[in-house]
């Protein structure tokens, strides 16, 4: 691309050859770059840095450093680009002439109008525990955030975490830059510590060479003369291209610079790197030729808003082609840069690597939609609940048991805002049993809704632990209505039963295949003189039948059972029985079996036949049957 097509000010894509003598070189040395690397490089807490506005800071420094002749526009830009570098809430940035001593020019960045008005008229010459000539940095957290614990000035603002470092050139100390509260952390870290001293030592290099007047005199300079040409306003213009070319150049993170037609006229070799294309390549190629088609009209409408003022960056996850075809994910941080008269000059893009993200990210996402469909497919009522009681997670059954969709359950709570059944209350309590004791309950219970019939649930709920120690609750309930129907039903015919056998005039006897009482009613009483508890679980045998014929009774019943066979059932016979005193009397005995599941009960009704006998009708004996 033309050179010619590049805004005025911004320094070209070849290096500039004639090389200033070692101890006017403002370029920063290779540990130095290596953290602002490492500055530009460092992930948030979600793995991604927001748009990078130290880098922004950076090079709106190199656009206006070379011609800037107002200090406090200067100063203020190399505030806020160190905040930002270092990932501070606040700076306060101190600089005056005689080793820190007169006149005074102060900065902010961060700090709110009313703070920095305060800190404007502070007693700033003794500020940071005295140590505005000392030759190192301060460091220090503070928890009550009281300035004055720290040793800092009153007027400051609120401060729990601080890092101060002298801004001095190799003859002397100018000033301080103070950077309070670090971003996302507890406290400045050593390798911050290390970047602030780059970023002051910098700092005062450049206040050594006079890009800032040595006092107020600067102020009544003619700022319209011819300084973008004189060998002094060249020099830095050099010296600024320079410091801005070796962070460009060396940091981890890829960037670019585009013209207002979007095509690229710079890259650093991370770029480069990224997308598989040599340098010359790349400067022979526009943005929209990296760019997935599918995102070339997103990307294309972000800039248009940028061009019209509403924002002056902004943040986009899209899709780049690689050289080899296949495709990158990219979160993309793209600043336009403006003239001092508004006029667009170039766009600033940062683009981070996030294939590896998206990819897991679509992994998960896969495998979540597949658990939830087996959690959706499973008929039980699943769901997860805090300790509250609202819920975090719902399959579908639990939500059709709700009369709502999954996704409408989560945040809700029964009770609150979401229909609660009529049993609600016992719920609470157990559930708040379960998360204070953190031990499973097992229960049968019902679900009554306002409106509807009662269904039955076999329920457990269970504490779930978190890595992070909180305590949710996980229910599961399988629908065991149609089972508690079935067993109130069988109960309901069991009870019209045992009325009717309470109540016939016959005597009634049940035992197991063991030969075991299981029932005996009233009339059974009455006729052998046993009551119903001194025989249910005694041998049948022991108690109403003869001893001469216990043993055909227990071989009669042994065969049975082996082979379905018995000679005396479903029909009426006469036996002789045995009445608890003793004495024998005639009774006609009719018997038959009822299989539950796999056991069998032989169930038998008995008539006394005594009168029969003594009025002279027939009977059968014993031995005959």
């Amino acid at each position: 691309m033309a050179t010619s097509s590049r805004p005025p000010g911004v320094f070209p894509a070849t290096p500039i050859r004639k090389q200033r003598p070692p101890s006017e070189c403002t370029a920063l040395n290779r540990d130095q770059l290596r953290l602002l690397s490492e500055s530009f490089a460092r992930t948030g807490p979600e793995g991604i840095r927001p748009p990078s506005e130290g880098i922004i800071s950076l090079i709106e420094i190199g656009l206006n450093l070379g011609t800037e002749r107002d200090p406090v526009r200067l100063l203020k830009a190399l505030c806020r680009t160190a905040r930002n570098i270092l990932g501070a809430r606040q700076a306060i940035l101190a600089v005056g002439e005689g080793n820190g001593e007169g006149h005074i020019h102060v900065l902010t960045s961060g700090v709110d109008d009313a703070d920095a008005a305060r800190v404007m008229v502070g007693p700033l010459q003794s500020a940071i525990l005295g140590m505005t000539m000392s030759p190192k940095c301060v460091r220090g957290v503070n928890p009550d955030g009281v300035p004055a614990s720290a040793g800092l000035p009153a007027v400051f603002p609120e401060v729990f975490a601080y890092l101060a470092s002298p801004i001095r050139s190799l003859a002397q100390t100018y000033g301080w830059i103070c950077f309070i509260d670090k971003t996302g952390g507890r406290e400045f870290l050593n390798s911050d510590e290390e970047l602030a001293a780059t970023l002051a030592s910098q700092i005062g290099r450049i206040y050594e060479r006079n890009c800032l007047s040595a006092g107020p005199a600067i102020q009544t300079r003619d700022t319209s003369s011819s300084a973008r040409g004189s060998p002094s306003g060249v020099s830095d213009l050099r010296a600024s291209e320079e410091l801005f070319r070796s962070v460009f150049d060396h940091t981890n993170v890829a960037m670019v610079l585009t013209d207002i037609d979007n095509r690229f006229f710079r890259v650093n070799a991370a770029f480069a790197r990224m997308f598989g294309y040599t340098h010359a390549e790349l400067l022979e190629m526009s943005m929209a030729d990296l760019t997935h088609p599918d995102d070339v009209a997103e990307s294309l409408a972000k800039r248009e808003v940028l061009l019209s003022g509403d924002q002056q960056f902004f943040q986009i996850e899209k899709r780049y082609i690689h050289k080899s075809g296949r495709t990158i994910w990219s979160l993309t941080n793209v600043a336009l840069m403006r003239g001092r008269s508004g006029e667009p000059l170039i766009y600033i893009g940062q683009v981070q690597d996030i294939t590896d993200r998206k990819l897991a990210e679509a992994s998960l996402c896969e495998e979540r939609e597949f658990i939830r469909l087996v959690f959706d497919l499973d008929p039980n009522v699943i769901f997860v609940k805090d300790a509250e009681g609202r819920i975090l997670l719902g399959n579908k059954a639990f939500a059709s048991l709700c009369n709502t969709e999954p996704e409408k359950l989560i945040g809700r709570k029964p009770g609150v805002d979401l229909p609660a059944p009529r049993e609600i209350d016992e719920y609470h309590r157990v559930e708040k049993q379960v998360i204070e004791t953190r031990r499973p309950i097992h229960l049968d219970e019902a679900y009554t809704p306002a409106d509807g019939e009662p269904r039955w649930f076999h329920m457990v709920r269970a504490p779930l632990t978190l890595p992070d120690g909180t305590t949710h609750l996980l229910g599961i309930g399988t629908d065991i209505t149609e089972r508690k129907r079935a067993e109130i039903a069988l109960r309901a015919s069991e009870a019209r039963m045992h009325l009717i056998l309470e109540t016939a005039s016959d005597a009634f006897i049940a035992m197991d295949a063991g030969g075991f009482v299981v029932d005996w009613n009233r009339k059974a009483e009455t006729l052998f003189g046993w009551k119903r508890q001194e025989t249910v679980g005694k041998r049948l045998s022991d108690l109403i039948i003869p001893t001469r014929f216990r043993s055909q009774h227990e071989h009669g019943l042994r065969e049975f059972l082996k082979t379905g066979v018995g000679p005396v059932l479903h029909r009426s016979i006469e036996l002789p029985a045995l009445r608890r005193n003793g004495s024998e009397f005639p009774v006609e005995i009719r018997i038959w079996p009822t299989q539950l599941g796999l056991s069998v009960v032989f169930n038998a009704l008995l008539r006394d036949l005594t009168e029969n006998q003594n009025n002279g009708a027939p009977t059968k004996s014993a031995v005959d049957v």
